[in-house]
């Protein structure tokens, strides 16, 4: 681990026992929900798209092609407060439009070598994307207008897919089934900005990963019919360490919509808040350690298999961008 982060690391564990001018805070939750929508660019989906998509073609340039896929986010926070600590624990999943952004489908393809048709569709299925964050942070603040908020914590995240295409990797009546699914865990950090403009505040924060280890893990079979030499099989699977270079900024606009107190002074307060904010996040995978076994006919695949393993030697970059309306509820003593 680097110097730098080191130090921002030590001088976020030291400030809460340095600031002792801060007022007393009583105990407190809040609880937000949200949806969102934007896109994403992954490079393992693009992997695989690109191999069904580009059959007459051994270059791995085609993988550039992809266009991105809509996604849909639902996600739920929530936030314990006493005393100028934070602690708070989320869950999110996304759900991918199916089929993803593709606009060069056809139903069939003319091979002028067979004289045959052959089809030519893809069905991406059962796609989705599961996320859980833990952190710990201390709010300093000025009591007029702003505040920020440094988080320690991990987050952990799964990404599942199952893919059947009917294409031309290794010539007409190909017909392929994948799937794969990666994760890994992060160690992460995030500080939150906050700035009040009257009853409106926007909070601006960067996140980024300390550690990420992970793998990404794969299997799939192929079945190739030819005219000449008849039915060839071929069953793959593979297996990849990975470490992750994540970086995240979301910004917030925050909107009052109610504000309710007891008659006792003692007694809770309940407010709601609306929001807005945009999020885009890109991470960078170092693959390590591939790990890659078949058994059957290549020829079944012909460049799928030196596709792959060409693709999962090199370092790759995903990103997503999403775009969010919710409502956080706080309730106070």
């Amino acid at each position: 681990m680097k110097a730098p982060v080191l130090k921002i690391l030590l001088a976020c564990l030291l400030l809460p026992f340095v600031v002792t001018n801060l007022p007393a805070e009583t105990p407190g939750v809040q609880l937000e929900l949200s949806l969102g929508s934007g896109g994403l660019k992954s490079s393992l989906l693009d992997l695989y798209r690109s191999r069904e998509r580009f059959p007459a073609s051994g270059e791995i340039s085609s993988v550039k092609d992809v266009n991105p896929v809509t996604i849909y986010e639902p996600s739920f926070q929530y936030l314990f407060l006493w005393k100028g600590w934070r602690a708070r624990a989320s869950l999110s999943g996304e759900v991918y439009e199916s089929p993803p952004n593709d606009q060069s489908k056809r139903a069939a393809v003319w091979n002028p070598e067979t004289g045959l048709f052959a089809a030519q569709t893809e069905i991406l299925s059962n796609m989705a994307a599961y996320q859980g964050e833990a952190a710990l942070g201390y709010e300093f603040h000025n009591p007029s207008s702003w505040s920020f908020t440094p988080f320690l914590g991990f987050r952990y995240r799964q990404e599942d897919f199952s893919y059947e295409s009917f294409a031309l990797p290794s010539g007409p009546g190909v017909l392929a089934f994948r799937s794969y699914d990666r994760r890994w865990t992060s160690f992460h950090m995030w500080i939150r900005f906050s700035y009040n403009v009257g009853p409106f505040a926007i909070e601006i924060e960067p996140g980024w990963s300390l550690w990420a280890p992970g793998y990404m893990r794969g299997q799939g079979t192929s079945f190739n019919y030819d005219p000449a030499t008849g039915t060839s099989a071929l069953s793959e699977e593979y297996h990849v360490k990975t470490l992750a270079d994540i970086r995240a900024l979301e910004i917030r606009f925050l909107f009052p919509v109610t504000v309710q107190g007891t008659d006792s002074e003692a007694g809770p307060t309940m407010d709601a808040t609306a929001f807005f904010s945009f999020k885009v996040e890109g991470i960078h995978f170092l693959a390590r350690d591939v790990q890659f076994s078949y058994f059957g006919d290549p020829e079944a695949a012909n460049r799928a298999l030196v596709r792959d393993l060409s693709v999962l030697n090199s370092d790759r970059h995903d990103l997503r961008a999403l775009i969010s309306f919710g409502m956080r509820i706080s309730s106070q003593q």
